[in-house]
């Protein structure tokens, strides 16, 4: 296996409107740390494949598509062999139009969003020249105390999203598991020397600070925890290309402690994930990989119901299901499956439990977004994630067997 990591720097230059928090009223006015787009290129057996992990909290399928057809025009690496991830920091530009909670429609710089691709296609096409042998090896690690489940039970037996639950309503325990694994797919030269390391974590990265004014989350450009990992890992391996791909964390939430709400608790939780990723790194023994590179790409459809908008009300255009993709790649014993959007973490356990291949990484926020994916029994209880949801009870079944299909055939 041959394989080249390469990285940019995506953070604008001038003032954006910022994704995922509706509640911001203003655009960015600065960086707090700067966001990154980083690519991984492989071959192996006469196949050849790019992951791409970005600092951004989502991309519309538009933006996927167009960056996979330039770079199979310049490399030749086929489209379907090309991942999108999307870290879904809260603190970088908008990529879709977004309406925030004062009316204001946001739109995303098409300039900005030009230059993006070209950036994203020539991370690819430096990774892909640096290409080299390379020893690889999978392990996980444990961060038990970073992601927590962001819906809890009450008292009266009923299950809610944590900031919808009112005053005078007793919380008694957590209304969902968190997923604390930390794995991590190594690649080292045959000198020694590190090439790259690709590890995940599911949580969404919503950590960062709040504008003293208007007293919402920062108008400040920042990789919030995810970045912090990587910055340290490539700052104590050097040489490395740390490549943070997010996991299902559709309903989980950073636990925050000491410093609450700020970026100094974003740097001190991306420490945590951070030095965990280096450890895992040290008891991994690397080999040489000899099988063939396998990339696998199906579309499913998920049957939807009512489409609401950010602010709760029904949309005009009910598209009967949502045509989404699955994509898997096979490296070496590892396999790397690739789900869409929002995907809760009880789906993603699911797979990993049922797996017939326990070297599983599950990632969410993958090459095309559409709000959030939870179980059916999630749409039952309610909640936030049951609200902005697009998708009807039963399709999260659909999503979880042809998972397991897609890694058996790689299997």
């Amino acid at each position: 296996m041959r394989a080249g990591a390469a990285k940019v720097d995506i953070t604008p230059r001038k003032s954006l409107f910022l994704d995922g928090y509706s509640a911001r009223r203003k655009k960015a006015f600065g960086m707090k740390d700067p966001l990154h787009a980083k690519a991984l290129a492989l071959s192996c057996g006469g196949v050849e494949a790019a992951i791409i992990t970005l600092d951004l909290t989502s991309f519309p399928k538009s933006f996927v598509e167009a960056v996979r057809s330039r770079v199979e025009e310049r490399l030749g690496i086929p489209e379907d062999h090309i991942l999108l991830n999307a870290s879904h920091t809260h603190f970088a530009p908008i990529l879709d139009t977004m309406v925030y909670d004062n009316g204001i429609e946001g739109k995303p710089d098409e300039e900005w969003v030009e230059a993006l691709q070209r950036k994203v296609v020539g991370t690819v096409e430096e990774a892909y020249s640096k290409m080299k042998e390379v020893k690889v090896g999978f392990g996980k690690g444990s961060c038990p105390t970073i992601g927590v489940n962001r819906r809890v039970r009450l008292a009266d037996g009923r299950v809610q999203t944590l900031w919808w639950v009112k005053e005078g309503e007793k919380i008694v325990g957590p209304g969902g598991p968190a997923d604390p694994d930390v794995s991590v797919l190594y690649f080292e030269g045959l000198d020694g020397k590190p090439v790259a390391v690709l590890f995940s974590y599911a949580c969404h990265a919503t950590i960062g600070g709040l504008d003293p004014e208007d007293k919402v989350p920062a108008y400040l450009y920042s990789a919030s925890y995810p970045g912090y990992a990587m910055e340290l890992i490539e700052r104590v391996r050097p040489g490395i290309i740390a490549l943070f791909a997010q996991g299902t964390g559709g309903n989980i939430t950073p636990r925050t402690q000491r410093y609450r709400y700020t970026f100094e608790e974003a740097a001190r939780l991306g420490r945590v994930l951070g030095y965990e990723c280096l450890k895992t790194i040290e008891e991994i023994d690397v080999s040489l990989v000899s099988d063939p590179l396998k990339v696998e790409r199906v579309t499913v459809d998920l049957p939807c119901r009512q489409r609401l908008n950010i602010r709760g009300e029904p949309l005009k255009v009910d598209p009967g299901s949502i045509r989404t993709e699955l994509q898997a790649f096979k490296i070496g014993r590892t396999v790397i499956l690739a789900l869409p959007s929002e995907v809760c973490v009880e789906i993603g356990l699911e797979i990993k439990e049922k797996s017939p291949i326990k070297e599983l990484i599950v990632l969410g926020y993958c090459n095309h977004f559409f709000w959030y994916v939870p179980t059916t029994k999630i749409i039952e209880e309610g909640g936030y994630e049951a609200r902005y949801s697009q998708i009807k009870p039963g399709a999260d079944r659909i999503l979880i067997e042809e998972s397991l299909k897609l890694v058996e055939r790689l299997a």
